[in-house]
């Protein structure tokens, strides 16, 4: 099959052997499959992230970080957020059927009891091939009648959702970033009731769909920051701020602008370092709160959420090009105004 292959931080489209259906594994063929920002920064990244997380397992194995497994020295296919449709169920999954369109949670389990991340396994290729194997555990079937490629986003939108779940607090936000994840977020929040909602980004384009997905105000940070638009406009309750960036100096930015007791969530996923400066979270006695992923439950409430219309991924999908186009795709897609999908040949 055609799919694209991430080596030594180069992605190239080549031939690479047809997964083969073995035991409780369910076989599909890929409709398509979104670009997430991981996924350019394992391109990027990837060896500073497999050091950190070895570090990481020999300092405290008690506690490993959930953070993609990823080997640089190895060859593997990319693509964690997908729909496909079915091609052979496997013995665990009767309820399926050949043509069905599903979705699935990208972590399987294979013959000996060891874990895999789809999109980041040299075993188990991802959504930028043709077919795959998947976990029957955590396939999820998408309702007749609902749109596949937006349930293609139902992993980025869960990512969403867990960072909304992840407060306590409901009402006032600020979403810092205006990519598909804090997008995402915006419409979570507006679905689940919050409100007022302060957007921002340096991208005239997102800042105009955060505006589309519900944000009252959206702001471009170089000529002000949010939590001055928040107080120049709307003030009252102290908003929570969701830091959906994850480029180095935005976290303590928002700590440097944020007042007292402000919660922040930061979902923005960074895999390099970066720096801040404690003294500002510890004057205001700030709480700083890091997500990651999502639970089972509010992978399959998000696809339910997408199918039933409350949230509409649909609009978040910015366009969807040919697999082989995907490697001189790569420098745009960073900077893309929504969301990338990825389709195989003839799909």
């Amino acid at each position: 099959m055609r799919a694209a292959v991430l080596l030594a931080g180069r992605v190239s489209v080549e031939d690479v052997a047809d997964p083969v259906r073995s035991g409780r594994l369910v076989l599909v063929r890929t409709n398509v499959s979104g670009i997430c920002g991981s996924d350019l920064s394992v391109i990027d990244h990837g060896d500073e992230v497999d050091s950190l997380r070895r570090e990481a397992a020999q300092r405290a194995p008690h506690s490993p970080i959930r953070a993609v497994s990823v080997d640089p020295a190895a060859a593997f296919v990319l693509g964690h957020e997908f729909s496909a449709e079915v091609i052979d169920p496997g013995p665990e999954r009767p309820d399926l059927s050949p043509g069905d369109i599903v979705v699935a949670i990208p972590r399987l389990f294979d013959a000996d009891g060891a874990k895999h991340t789809i999109g980041f396994s040299a075993a188990f290729p991802g959504g930028f091939g043709e077919m795959m194997l998947l976990d029957p555990d955590f396939v999820l079937k998408v309702p007749d009648g609902a749109d596949p490629l937006a349930a293609a986003l139902t992993e980025p939108f869960a990512v969403a959702r867990h960072a909304v779940n992840a407060t306590r607090q409901h009402g006032a936000a600020i979403v810092v970033g205006c990519g598909p994840v804090g997008l995402a977020i915006i419409s979570c929040l507006v679905a689940d009731g919050w409100g007022p909602i302060v957007a921002s980004d340096l991208s005239e384009t997102r800042r105009a769909l955060a505006l589309q997905f519900g944000a009252e105000i959206a702001v471009d940070p170089r000529h002000e920051t949010p939590v001055a638009a928040w107080h120049r406009t709307i003030g009252g309750e102290t908003p929570v701020v969701f830091e959906a960036v994850g480029k180095p100096g935005v976290l303590d930015d928002v700590l440097m602008d944020s007042v007292a007791n402000t919660e922040i969530v930061v979902v923005g996923a960074m895999m390099g370092a970066d720096q801040i400066r404690p003294m500002l979270a510890l004057g205001r006695e700030l709480t700083l709160r890091f997500v990651l992923g999502y639970s089972d439950d509010e992978f399959a409430a998000t696809l339910a959420d997408i199918s039933s219309g409350r949230l509409n991924a649909a609009a978040l999908i910015h366009e969807v090009i040919a697999l082989e186009d995907l490697p001189k795709a790569l420098p745009t897609i960073r900077s893309s105004p929504g969301k990338v999908l990825v389709a195989p040949p003839g799909r």
